[in-house]
């Protein structure tokens, strides 16, 4: 695996080419960084030319002062690599960021795959038990107690409101913890980021590429909300609910997504 950085907007973000023929790009979640992708790299890298990288704040890319949007480091890390065109995957924040890619980009975009994804715009309540884990683990972050609040995290969206720590299966829940340990660790850039104007919600109409929209059945009720309405709006679009996951499909059961994405990508 080969690890680079480029000078992208102003910050030097890291990023991972492999592979060869189409262009495919992973984005990842705000738990997240992009090795949360190491099965989809060997997979994919097979059929496309994958590309992953750390989002502003995440990872090893930092987020120094200054505005900026997701979406546009992305037009300009296609334009360093010499990307015209790529399917876009994105997972969680990932899948907003893929969104507003798709609609500020439309040409840029093959074929769109989203799973568990965020939309800009959006205004929605999570689930009572989801807010008092979400209370109590920015309060563990405020007292400088990492280990609760990535527990905390950890149970929100590995576990899922549904299941016990012990109904998860243990090697991907501690590789899932730790990419959010590590993440919460980093604490929050001095980066203000900005979601596509106006907001994807009010256009989702516009996005013409092919969508796949991937959802675990055992992840918070606010997902399913928000898959409802991308399905509802986006006219070309296929939905797979995943039994027996939550919020990390791709990482929980990647042989099952990753057969459901390629067969998408290459139909």
């Amino acid at each position: 695996m080969s690890y680079q950085f480029a000078n992208i907007n102003g910050v030097m973000l890291h990023y991972d080419l492999q592979g060869d023929n189409e262009p495919l790009l992973l984005i990842h979640a705000a738990i997240a960084n992009l090795n949360m992708w190491d099965e989809q790299e060997s997979a994919f890298g097979q059929y496309f030319r994958v590309i992953r990288h750390d989002v502003r704040g995440f990872g090893e890319t930092p987020d120094p002062a200054g505005n900026y949007t997701d979406h546009d480091d992305i037009k300009a890390l296609f334009d360093h690599v010499g990307f015209e065109k790529a399917h876009v995957l994105g997972i969680s924040n990932g899948g907003r960021i893929a969104i507003d890619f798709a609609l500020t980009y439309p040409q840029a975009v093959e074929k769109l795959v989203l799973i568990a994804p965020g939309l800009g715009g959006f205004r929605g309540e999570d689930d009572p038990v989801t807010a008092q884990k979400e209370a109590q683990a920015e309060e563990a972050k405020k007292m400088g107690d990492l280990d609760l609040a990535s527990e905390l995290t950890t149970q929100i969206w590995i576990d899922g409101p549904t299941r016990s720590p012990h109904e998860v299966n243990p090697i991907f829940r501690k590789r899932a913890k730790d990419l959010i340990t590590h993440t919460i660790a980093l604490g929050i850039g001095e980066g203000i980021g900005d979601i596509a104007r106006p907001p994807a919600i009010e256009r989702l109409s516009e996005i013409q590429s092919p969508t796949l929209l991937i959802t675990g059945d055992k992840d918070v009720p606010l997902m399913f909300e928000i898959g409802d309405v991308i399905e509802r709006k986006i006219p070309n679009i296929k939905r797979i609910t995943m039994k027996g996951v939550s919020h990390l499909p791709p990482m929980e059961n990647p042989e099952q997504f990753n057969q459901l994405v390629l067969d998408f990508l290459r139909e």
